[in-house]
Protein backbone atom coordinates (compact mmCIF):
# COMPACT_ATOMS: atom_id res chain seq x y z
CA UNK A 1 0.00 0.00 0.00
CA UNK A 2 1.38 3.40 -0.99
CA UNK A 3 1.84 6.12 1.60
CA UNK A 4 -1.11 8.12 0.26
CA UNK A 5 -3.32 5.01 0.13
CA UNK A 6 -2.40 4.16 3.72
CA UNK A 7 -3.31 7.64 4.95
CA UNK A 8 -6.54 7.47 2.95
CA UNK A 9 -7.37 4.13 4.56
CA UNK A 10 -6.84 5.56 8.06
CA UNK A 11 -8.97 8.64 7.30
CA UNK A 12 -11.71 6.56 5.71
CA UNK A 13 -11.84 4.16 8.64
CA UNK A 14 -11.85 7.03 11.13
CA UNK A 15 -14.72 8.72 9.32
CA UNK A 16 -16.85 5.58 9.02
CA UNK A 17 -16.29 4.19 12.51
CA UNK A 18 -16.33 7.64 14.12
CA UNK A 19 -19.62 8.44 12.40
CA UNK A 20 -21.19 5.19 13.58
CA UNK A 21 -20.00 5.89 17.11
CA UNK A 22 -21.62 9.35 17.04
CA UNK A 23 -24.94 7.79 16.03
CA UNK A 24 -24.56 5.08 18.68
CA UNK A 25 -23.83 7.67 21.39
CA UNK A 26 -26.83 9.81 20.40
CA UNK A 27 -29.21 6.83 20.37
CA UNK A 28 -27.74 5.67 23.68
CA UNK A 29 -28.35 9.07 25.28
CA UNK A 30 -31.96 9.08 24.02
CA UNK A 31 -32.54 5.55 25.33
CA UNK A 32 -31.07 6.45 28.73
CA UNK A 33 -33.38 9.47 29.00
CA UNK A 34 -36.49 7.47 28.10
CA UNK A 35 -35.60 4.55 30.36
CA UNK A 36 -34.97 6.95 33.25
CA UNK A 37 -38.46 8.41 32.79
CA UNK A 38 -40.20 5.02 32.41
CA UNK A 39 -38.41 3.12 35.19
CA UNK A 40 -37.11 5.83 37.51
CA UNK A 41 -33.86 5.69 39.46
CA UNK A 42 -34.69 2.32 41.04
CA UNK A 43 -35.29 0.66 37.67
CA UNK A 44 -32.13 2.12 36.18
CA UNK A 45 -30.28 0.87 39.26
CA UNK A 46 -31.62 -2.67 38.76
CA UNK A 47 -30.45 -2.66 35.13
CA UNK A 48 -27.02 -1.45 36.22
CA UNK A 49 -26.67 -4.11 38.92
CA UNK A 50 -27.76 -6.91 36.58
CA UNK A 51 -25.32 -5.79 33.89
CA UNK A 52 -22.43 -5.32 36.32
CA UNK A 53 -22.97 -8.79 37.83
CA UNK A 54 -23.06 -10.52 34.46
CA UNK A 55 -20.14 -8.51 33.04
CA UNK A 56 -17.88 -9.56 35.92
CA UNK A 57 -18.50 -13.24 35.14
CA UNK A 58 -18.11 -12.58 31.42
CA UNK A 59 -14.76 -10.85 31.97
CA UNK A 60 -13.42 -13.94 33.77
CA UNK A 61 -14.91 -16.71 31.64
CA UNK A 62 -14.54 -14.91 28.29
CA UNK A 63 -10.73 -15.11 28.55
CA UNK A 64 -10.37 -11.93 26.47
CA UNK A 65 -11.19 -13.79 23.25
CA UNK A 66 -13.11 -10.81 21.85
CA UNK A 67 -9.91 -8.81 21.33
CA UNK A 68 -7.09 -11.40 21.23
CA UNK A 69 -8.80 -13.24 18.36
CA UNK A 70 -8.57 -10.13 16.19
CA UNK A 71 -4.80 -10.54 16.06
CA UNK A 72 -4.93 -14.22 15.02
CA UNK A 73 -7.62 -13.65 12.38
CA UNK A 74 -5.82 -10.61 10.94
CA UNK A 75 -2.48 -12.40 10.87
CA UNK A 76 -4.02 -15.38 9.07
CA UNK A 77 -5.87 -13.09 6.67
CA UNK A 78 -2.62 -11.27 5.89
CA UNK A 79 -1.03 -14.49 4.65
CA UNK A 80 -3.78 -15.09 2.08
CA UNK A 81 -3.61 -18.80 2.95
CA UNK A 82 -7.22 -20.06 2.77
CA UNK A 83 -6.35 -23.20 4.74
CA UNK A 84 -4.81 -21.22 7.58
CA UNK A 85 -7.69 -18.74 7.63
CA UNK A 86 -10.21 -21.57 7.82
CA UNK A 87 -8.28 -23.32 10.58
CA UNK A 88 -8.00 -20.11 12.62
CA UNK A 89 -11.72 -19.50 12.25
CA UNK A 90 -12.54 -23.09 13.26
CA UNK A 91 -10.37 -22.79 16.39
CA UNK A 92 -11.96 -19.44 17.25
CA UNK A 93 -15.45 -20.83 16.75
CA UNK A 94 -14.79 -23.72 19.12
CA UNK A 95 -13.34 -21.40 21.78
CA UNK A 96 -16.39 -19.16 21.46
CA UNK A 97 -18.57 -22.13 22.40
CA UNK A 98 -16.24 -23.12 25.26
CA UNK A 99 -16.10 -19.64 26.83
CA UNK A 100 -19.78 -18.90 26.15
CA UNK A 101 -21.01 -22.13 27.74
CA UNK A 102 -18.59 -21.71 30.64
CA UNK A 103 -20.00 -18.25 31.36
CA UNK A 104 -23.60 -19.38 30.99
CA UNK A 105 -23.18 -22.40 33.29
CA UNK A 106 -21.31 -20.31 35.87
CA UNK A 107 -24.15 -17.77 36.12
CA UNK A 108 -26.75 -20.56 36.20
CA UNK A 109 -25.00 -22.38 39.04
CA UNK A 110 -24.31 -19.25 41.07
CA UNK A 111 -27.51 -17.34 40.26
CA UNK A 112 -28.70 -17.38 43.88
CA UNK A 113 -25.36 -16.23 45.41
CA UNK A 114 -25.07 -13.57 42.71
CA UNK A 115 -28.57 -12.34 43.57
CA UNK A 116 -27.73 -12.15 47.27
CA UNK A 117 -24.45 -10.39 46.58
CA UNK A 118 -25.98 -7.86 44.21
CA UNK A 119 -29.45 -7.29 45.71
CA UNK A 120 -29.21 -8.67 49.24
CA UNK A 121 -31.84 -11.37 48.66
CA UNK A 122 -32.78 -14.34 46.44
CA UNK A 123 -35.65 -12.55 44.70
CA UNK A 124 -33.59 -11.88 41.58
CA UNK A 125 -32.04 -15.37 41.29
CA UNK A 126 -34.43 -16.37 38.48
CA UNK A 127 -33.59 -13.17 36.64
CA UNK A 128 -29.88 -13.93 36.99
CA UNK A 129 -30.44 -17.47 35.70
CA UNK A 130 -32.29 -16.20 32.63
CA UNK A 131 -29.54 -13.63 31.98
CA UNK A 132 -27.01 -16.48 31.81
CA UNK A 133 -28.09 -16.86 28.19
CA UNK A 134 -26.66 -13.40 27.44
CA UNK A 135 -23.13 -14.68 28.13
CA UNK A 136 -23.42 -17.33 25.41
CA UNK A 137 -24.86 -14.76 23.01
CA UNK A 138 -22.21 -12.18 23.90
CA UNK A 139 -19.43 -14.72 23.32
CA UNK A 140 -20.74 -15.43 19.82
CA UNK A 141 -21.26 -11.72 19.07
CA UNK A 142 -17.69 -10.98 20.17
CA UNK A 143 -16.35 -13.80 18.00
CA UNK A 144 -18.25 -12.58 14.93
CA UNK A 145 -17.02 -9.04 15.46
CA UNK A 146 -13.45 -10.31 15.90
CA UNK A 147 -13.75 -11.86 12.42
CA UNK A 148 -15.08 -8.59 10.98
CA UNK A 149 -12.22 -6.70 12.63
CA UNK A 150 -9.63 -9.22 11.50
CA UNK A 151 -10.79 -8.92 7.90
CA UNK A 152 -11.05 -5.13 8.31
CA UNK A 153 -14.66 -5.00 7.16
CA UNK A 154 -14.96 -1.36 8.21
CA UNK A 155 -18.35 -0.66 6.63
CA UNK A 156 -19.84 -3.82 8.16
CA UNK A 157 -18.39 -2.99 11.59
CA UNK A 158 -20.02 0.45 11.51
CA UNK A 159 -23.37 -1.09 10.49
CA UNK A 160 -23.14 -3.62 13.31
CA UNK A 161 -22.56 -0.75 15.76
CA UNK A 162 -25.47 1.30 14.45
CA UNK A 163 -28.04 -1.46 13.93
CA UNK A 164 -27.16 -3.07 17.26
CA UNK A 165 -27.87 0.14 19.17
CA UNK A 166 -31.01 0.97 17.15
CA UNK A 167 -32.45 -2.53 17.59
CA UNK A 168 -31.66 -2.36 21.31
CA UNK A 169 -33.56 0.91 21.49
CA UNK A 170 -36.57 -0.49 19.58
CA UNK A 171 -36.68 -3.57 21.82
CA UNK A 172 -36.07 -1.95 25.21
CA UNK A 173 -38.41 1.03 25.11
CA UNK A 174 -41.65 -0.89 24.34
CA UNK A 175 -40.86 -3.56 26.93
CA UNK A 176 -40.18 -0.95 29.61
CA UNK A 177 -43.27 1.02 28.57
CA UNK A 178 -45.68 -1.93 28.79
CA UNK A 179 -44.11 -4.04 31.55
CA UNK A 180 -42.07 -1.59 33.60
CA UNK A 181 -39.41 -3.26 35.76
CA UNK A 182 -40.72 -6.72 34.78
CA UNK A 183 -39.46 -6.01 31.27
CA UNK A 184 -35.83 -5.52 32.35
CA UNK A 185 -34.63 -9.13 32.09
CA UNK A 186 -36.44 -9.87 28.78
CA UNK A 187 -35.07 -6.61 27.35
CA UNK A 188 -31.48 -7.47 28.30
CA UNK A 189 -31.78 -10.97 26.79
CA UNK A 190 -33.42 -9.74 23.58
CA UNK A 191 -30.82 -6.97 23.26
CA UNK A 192 -28.06 -9.58 23.44
CA UNK A 193 -29.87 -11.73 20.87
CA UNK A 194 -30.31 -8.75 18.52
CA UNK A 195 -26.61 -7.88 18.81
CA UNK A 196 -25.72 -11.49 17.99
CA UNK A 197 -28.03 -11.56 14.95
CA UNK A 198 -26.62 -8.34 13.51
CA UNK A 199 -23.00 -9.43 14.02
CA UNK A 200 -23.73 -12.89 12.54
CA UNK A 201 -25.53 -11.42 9.53
CA UNK A 202 -22.51 -9.39 8.44
CA UNK A 203 -19.83 -11.90 9.49
CA UNK A 204 -21.41 -14.85 7.65
CA UNK A 205 -21.07 -12.95 4.35
CA UNK A 206 -17.29 -13.40 4.53
CA UNK A 207 -16.23 -16.44 2.53
CA UNK A 208 -14.12 -18.73 4.74
CA UNK A 209 -13.11 -22.26 3.82
CA UNK A 210 -14.52 -24.89 6.18
CA UNK A 211 -11.72 -26.71 7.96
CA UNK A 212 -12.09 -29.48 10.55
CA UNK A 213 -9.84 -29.22 13.60
CA UNK A 214 -9.25 -31.75 16.35
CA UNK A 215 -9.57 -30.94 20.04
CA UNK A 216 -5.79 -31.14 20.30
CA UNK A 217 -5.48 -28.48 17.58
CA UNK A 218 -8.12 -26.41 19.35
CA UNK A 219 -5.91 -26.15 22.42
CA UNK A 220 -2.48 -26.04 20.76
CA UNK A 221 -3.37 -23.51 18.05
CA UNK A 222 -5.65 -21.54 20.33
CA UNK A 223 -3.01 -21.26 23.06
CA UNK A 224 -1.64 -17.94 21.79
CA UNK A 225 -5.16 -16.52 21.53
CA UNK A 226 -6.05 -17.60 25.06
CA UNK A 227 -2.69 -16.51 26.49
CA UNK A 228 -2.98 -12.98 25.10
CA UNK A 229 -6.63 -12.80 26.15
CA UNK A 230 -5.71 -13.93 29.67
CA UNK A 231 -3.22 -11.09 30.00
CA UNK A 232 -5.95 -8.73 28.82
CA UNK A 233 -8.27 -10.03 31.54
CA UNK A 234 -5.56 -9.56 34.18
CA UNK A 235 -4.90 -6.03 32.95
CA UNK A 236 -8.61 -5.27 33.03
CA UNK A 237 -8.95 -6.45 36.63
CA UNK A 238 -5.95 -4.42 37.76
CA UNK A 239 -7.14 -1.25 36.09
CA UNK A 240 -10.75 -1.71 37.24
CA UNK A 241 -9.55 -2.34 40.81
CA UNK A 242 -7.36 0.76 40.89
CA UNK A 243 -10.11 2.98 39.47
CA UNK A 244 -12.48 1.57 42.10
CA UNK A 245 -10.06 2.65 44.84
CA UNK A 246 -9.64 6.05 43.17
CA UNK A 247 -13.37 6.65 43.56
CA UNK A 248 -13.33 5.30 47.12
CA UNK A 249 -10.40 7.60 47.97
CA UNK A 250 -12.16 10.69 46.55
CA UNK A 251 -15.37 9.73 48.37
CA UNK A 252 -13.54 9.32 51.70
CA UNK A 253 -11.76 12.64 51.25
CA UNK A 254 -14.60 14.83 49.99
CA UNK A 255 -17.81 12.82 49.77
CA UNK A 256 -19.98 11.40 46.98
CA UNK A 257 -20.56 14.80 45.40
CA UNK A 258 -16.84 15.02 44.64
CA UNK A 259 -17.02 11.56 43.06
CA UNK A 260 -19.81 12.88 40.84
CA UNK A 261 -17.66 15.82 39.77
CA UNK A 262 -14.80 13.44 38.96
CA UNK A 263 -17.08 11.04 37.08
CA UNK A 264 -18.59 13.78 34.93
CA UNK A 265 -15.13 14.97 33.82
CA UNK A 266 -13.99 11.41 33.17
CA UNK A 267 -17.09 10.62 31.08
CA UNK A 268 -16.76 13.65 28.80
CA UNK A 269 -13.05 12.99 28.37
CA UNK A 270 -13.74 9.37 27.42
CA UNK A 271 -16.67 9.77 25.01
CA UNK A 272 -14.88 11.46 22.10
CA UNK A 273 -11.68 9.45 22.61
CA UNK A 274 -13.76 6.29 22.50
CA UNK A 275 -14.41 7.05 18.83
CA UNK A 276 -10.66 7.20 18.15
CA UNK A 277 -10.11 3.96 20.06
CA UNK A 278 -12.89 2.18 18.15
CA UNK A 279 -11.23 3.13 14.87
CA UNK A 280 -7.89 1.75 16.05
CA UNK A 281 -9.50 -1.54 17.07
CA UNK A 282 -11.28 -1.84 13.73
CA UNK A 283 -8.52 -0.81 11.32
CA UNK A 284 -5.12 -0.08 12.87
CA UNK A 285 -4.85 -3.17 15.09
CA UNK A 286 -5.74 -5.67 12.32
CA UNK A 287 -3.31 -3.99 9.90
CA UNK A 288 -0.56 -4.15 12.53
CA UNK A 289 -1.35 -7.79 13.23
CA UNK A 290 -0.99 -8.69 9.56
CA UNK A 291 2.62 -7.38 9.49
CA UNK A 292 3.58 -7.81 13.16
CA UNK A 293 6.81 -9.68 12.30
CA UNK A 294 8.01 -6.94 9.91
CA UNK A 295 9.40 -4.19 12.15
CA UNK A 296 9.84 -1.72 9.29
CA UNK A 297 6.19 -2.10 8.32
CA UNK A 298 5.09 -1.87 11.97
CA UNK A 299 7.06 1.36 12.51
CA UNK A 300 5.74 2.88 9.28
CA UNK A 301 2.12 2.11 10.23
CA UNK A 302 2.69 3.41 13.75
CA UNK A 303 4.04 6.73 12.46
CA UNK A 304 1.20 7.06 9.94
CA UNK A 305 -1.48 6.33 12.54
CA UNK A 306 0.10 8.80 14.99
CA UNK A 307 0.27 11.46 12.30
CA UNK A 308 -3.39 11.14 11.29
CA UNK A 309 -4.62 11.02 14.90
CA UNK A 310 -2.61 14.17 15.72
CA UNK A 311 -4.00 16.01 12.70
CA UNK A 312 -7.61 15.02 13.41
CA UNK A 313 -7.82 15.15 17.19
CA UNK A 314 -5.50 17.98 18.29
CA UNK A 315 -7.81 20.85 17.18
CA UNK A 316 -10.70 19.11 18.96
CA UNK A 317 -8.71 18.88 22.21
CA UNK A 318 -7.77 22.57 22.03
CA UNK A 319 -11.40 23.50 21.39
CA UNK A 320 -12.62 21.37 24.28
CA UNK A 321 -10.09 22.89 26.69
CA UNK A 322 -11.32 26.34 25.67
CA UNK A 323 -15.03 25.66 25.94
CA UNK A 324 -15.11 23.23 28.89
CA UNK A 325 -17.51 25.43 30.95
CA UNK A 326 -20.03 25.41 28.10
CA UNK A 327 -19.69 21.64 27.70
CA UNK A 328 -20.29 20.99 31.39
CA UNK A 329 -23.41 23.18 31.29
CA UNK A 330 -24.62 21.41 28.15
CA UNK A 331 -24.09 17.80 29.29
CA UNK A 332 -24.75 18.32 33.00
CA UNK A 333 -25.73 21.38 35.07
CA UNK A 334 -24.02 24.34 36.72
CA UNK A 335 -23.75 22.23 39.88
CA UNK A 336 -20.91 20.35 38.18
CA UNK A 337 -18.71 23.45 37.84
CA UNK A 338 -16.00 21.87 40.05
CA UNK A 339 -15.33 19.36 37.27
CA UNK A 340 -14.18 22.13 34.88
CA UNK A 341 -10.61 22.29 36.17
CA UNK A 342 -10.35 18.49 36.37
CA UNK A 343 -11.45 18.14 32.75
CA UNK A 344 -9.04 20.82 31.50
CA UNK A 345 -6.12 18.94 33.03
CA UNK A 346 -7.47 15.64 31.68
CA UNK A 347 -7.72 17.05 28.16
CA UNK A 348 -4.06 18.03 28.33
CA UNK A 349 -3.37 14.45 29.37
CA UNK A 350 -5.54 13.20 26.50
CA UNK A 351 -3.10 14.80 24.07
CA UNK A 352 -0.37 12.52 25.46
CA UNK A 353 -2.86 9.66 25.53
CA UNK A 354 -3.45 9.75 21.76
CA UNK A 355 0.32 9.34 21.33
CA UNK A 356 0.39 6.39 23.75
CA UNK A 357 -2.53 4.37 22.36
CA UNK A 358 -0.98 3.43 18.98
CA UNK A 359 2.11 2.11 20.79
CA UNK A 360 -0.11 -0.01 23.03
CA UNK A 361 -1.61 -1.66 19.96
CA UNK A 362 1.87 -2.60 18.76
CA UNK A 363 2.40 -4.47 22.04
CA UNK A 364 -0.84 -6.38 21.41
CA UNK A 365 -0.05 -7.06 17.75
CA UNK A 366 3.26 -8.61 18.76
CA UNK A 367 1.45 -10.67 21.44
CA UNK A 368 3.64 -9.34 24.27
CA UNK A 369 1.06 -10.18 26.93
CA UNK A 370 3.13 -9.51 30.05
CA UNK A 371 4.48 -6.28 28.57
CA UNK A 372 0.88 -5.25 27.82
CA UNK A 373 -0.19 -5.84 31.43
CA UNK A 374 2.79 -3.83 32.68
CA UNK A 375 2.20 -0.94 30.27
CA UNK A 376 -1.52 -0.76 31.04
CA UNK A 377 -1.13 -1.12 34.80
CA UNK A 378 1.73 1.34 35.20
CA UNK A 379 -0.35 4.33 34.19
CA UNK A 380 -3.05 3.48 36.73
CA UNK A 381 -0.44 2.95 39.45
CA UNK A 382 1.22 6.29 38.61
CA UNK A 383 -2.18 7.96 38.53
CA UNK A 384 -3.28 6.72 41.95
CA UNK A 385 0.05 7.54 43.60
CA UNK A 386 0.13 11.06 42.14
CA UNK A 387 -3.49 11.61 43.19
CA UNK A 388 -2.84 10.33 46.71
CA UNK A 389 0.25 12.45 47.37
CA UNK A 390 -1.04 15.65 45.74
CA UNK A 391 -4.54 15.65 47.23
CA UNK A 392 -3.70 17.63 50.38
CA UNK A 393 -2.25 20.45 48.30
CA UNK A 394 -4.63 20.58 45.33
CA UNK A 395 -7.81 18.89 46.54
CA UNK A 396 -10.22 17.62 43.86
CA UNK A 397 -8.17 19.27 41.10
CA UNK A 398 -5.47 16.69 41.86
CA UNK A 399 -7.60 14.15 39.94
CA UNK A 400 -6.87 16.11 36.76
CA UNK A 401 -3.27 17.01 37.56
CA UNK A 402 -2.42 13.37 38.32
CA UNK A 403 -4.03 12.31 35.02
CA UNK A 404 -1.77 14.61 32.99
CA UNK A 405 1.52 13.83 34.75
CA UNK A 406 0.81 10.07 34.84
CA UNK A 407 0.61 10.12 31.03
CA UNK A 408 3.83 12.13 30.78
CA UNK A 409 5.57 9.35 32.71
CA UNK A 410 3.76 6.55 30.87
CA UNK A 411 4.64 7.79 27.38
CA UNK A 412 8.33 7.57 28.27
CA UNK A 413 7.89 3.97 29.39
CA UNK A 414 5.93 3.08 26.24
CA UNK A 415 8.52 4.62 23.93
CA UNK A 416 11.19 2.57 25.68
CA UNK A 417 9.10 -0.59 25.15
CA UNK A 418 8.50 0.29 21.49
CA UNK A 419 12.23 0.71 21.00
CA UNK A 420 12.82 -2.76 22.47
CA UNK A 421 10.13 -4.38 20.33
CA UNK A 422 10.71 -2.82 16.92
CA UNK A 423 13.29 -0.05 17.22
CA UNK A 424 10.50 2.51 16.86
CA UNK A 425 11.16 6.26 16.72
CA UNK A 426 8.73 9.03 15.88
CA UNK A 427 9.52 10.44 12.44
CA UNK A 428 10.81 13.99 12.11
CA UNK A 429 7.45 15.17 10.79
CA UNK A 430 5.62 13.70 13.77
CA UNK A 431 8.10 15.27 16.18
CA UNK A 432 7.34 18.67 14.61
CA UNK A 433 3.59 18.05 14.84
CA UNK A 434 3.84 16.91 18.45
CA UNK A 435 5.87 19.98 19.44
CA UNK A 436 3.56 22.38 17.57
CA UNK A 437 0.29 20.96 18.83
CA UNK A 438 1.52 20.53 22.39
CA UNK A 439 2.59 24.18 22.40
CA UNK A 440 -0.94 25.17 21.30
CA UNK A 441 -2.51 22.83 23.88
CA UNK A 442 -0.47 24.41 26.69
CA UNK A 443 -1.35 27.91 25.44
CA UNK A 444 -5.05 26.96 25.43
CA UNK A 445 -4.75 25.66 28.99
CA UNK A 446 -2.97 28.79 30.24
CA UNK A 447 -5.48 30.94 28.37
CA UNK A 448 -8.49 29.53 30.23
CA UNK A 449 -6.68 29.67 33.56
CA UNK A 450 -5.48 33.28 33.50
CA UNK A 451 -7.99 35.21 31.35
CA UNK A 452 -11.66 36.07 31.99
CA UNK A 453 -14.19 33.79 30.35
CA UNK A 454 -15.16 35.93 27.34
CA UNK A 455 -11.54 36.84 26.55
CA UNK A 456 -10.45 33.22 26.91
CA UNK A 457 -13.20 32.14 24.52
CA UNK A 458 -12.03 34.65 21.90
CA UNK A 459 -8.33 33.83 22.33
CA UNK A 460 -9.06 30.11 22.43
CA UNK A 461 -11.00 30.35 19.17
CA UNK A 462 -7.90 31.82 17.52
CA UNK A 463 -5.83 28.87 18.84
CA UNK A 464 -8.40 26.41 17.49
CA UNK A 465 -8.24 28.13 14.11
CA UNK A 466 -4.42 27.90 14.11
CA UNK A 467 -4.55 24.19 14.99
CA UNK A 468 -7.21 23.54 12.34
CA UNK A 469 -5.12 25.35 9.71
CA UNK A 470 -2.07 23.29 10.66
CA UNK A 471 -4.17 20.12 10.39
CA UNK A 472 -5.63 21.08 7.02
CA UNK A 473 -2.20 21.81 5.57
CA UNK A 474 -0.84 18.57 7.03
CA UNK A 475 -3.66 16.44 5.62
CA UNK A 476 -3.42 18.17 2.24
CA UNK A 477 0.18 16.94 1.94
CA UNK A 478 -0.75 13.27 2.30
CA UNK A 479 -4.21 12.97 0.73
CA UNK A 480 -6.47 14.76 -1.72
CA UNK A 481 -8.83 16.38 0.79
CA UNK A 482 -11.11 17.88 -1.88
CA UNK A 483 -11.64 14.47 -3.45
CA UNK A 484 -12.42 12.90 -0.05
CA UNK A 485 -14.85 15.75 0.71
CA UNK A 486 -16.61 15.31 -2.65
CA UNK A 487 -16.97 11.57 -2.03
CA UNK A 488 -18.30 12.25 1.46
CA UNK A 489 -20.92 14.68 0.15
CA UNK A 490 -21.85 12.26 -2.62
Amino acid sequence: MSKESSHKQILKSTGIIGGSQVISVLVGILRTKIVAVLLGPAGVGIIGVYQASVEIIQAVTGLGIHFSAIRDVAEAHGTGDEERIGRTFAVLKRWIWITGLLGMVTVLVFSAPLSRQAFGDNDHAIGMAILSLTLLLAAHSGGQQAVLNGFRQIASISKVNIFGVVLGFCISVPLYFFFGKDGIVPALVLNAFAAFCVAWWYAHKISIRKVTVTWKQTFTEGYGMIRLGFFGVVSGFITAGIMYYVRVFISNQSGLEAVGQFQSAWSISSVYLGMVLSTMWSDFFPRLSEVNKDNDAVNRLLNEQTEVVLLLVSPVIIGMITFVPLMISLFYTDKFSSSVQILQWQLMGDFIRILAWPIGFVILAKAKGLMYVISESLWYVFYFLLLYFSWNRFGLEAAGIAFFFAYLIAIGVLLFMADLMSGFRWGKKNVRYIASYFFLVVLAFLNVRFFPVLISYATGSVLVLLAATLSYNGLKKVVDIKQIFRKFIK
